[in-house]
């Protein structure tokens, strides 16, 4: 789903996206591209880079025609992207949240509660 989430903002204002996935996570993100495919996107239009972040991630960041960069991401990569990012004057939102906050009041009901947060996390 936040794969989803980076990416269609993107396309729906008629913007090519390239996504680079985690290395471990890449194979669900094949099969977007699959899906977009069948029901009529256009080929090379959301385009899926796979490796790791030092070899494959690194230069896309510093593309010089990669116009904005968004990621969700460790500390120290995210320390690194926003340095390039920042140097080359391309727009990088931060996503600040924490993993999966909720905040339960006394009147909650727990079963929600819990279906609701485990529903945010997976």
């Amino acid at each position: 789903m936040v794969v989803t989430w980076k990416v269609t903002l993107a396309l729906a204002i008629g913007c090519i996206a390239i996504l680079k996935p985690y290395e471990l996570a890449s194979a669900i993100c094949l099969e977007l591209v699959d899906v977009c495919i069948k029901v009529g996107m256009p080929p090379s239009v959301l385009n899926i880079l796979t490796g790791l972040g030092s070899e494959v991630g690194a230069p896309l960041v510093s593309h010089p025609h990669v116009d904005k960069i968004a990621f969700t991401e460790s500390i120290v990569t995210r320390s690194k992207i926003m340095t390039v990012g920042t140097q080359l004057m391309k727009p990088v939102p931060l996503e600040l949240g924490g993993k999966s906050l909720i905040l339960v009041f006394k009147d909650v009901n727990l079963n929600k509660a819990a279906e609701w947060t485990a529903f945010g996390c997976f």
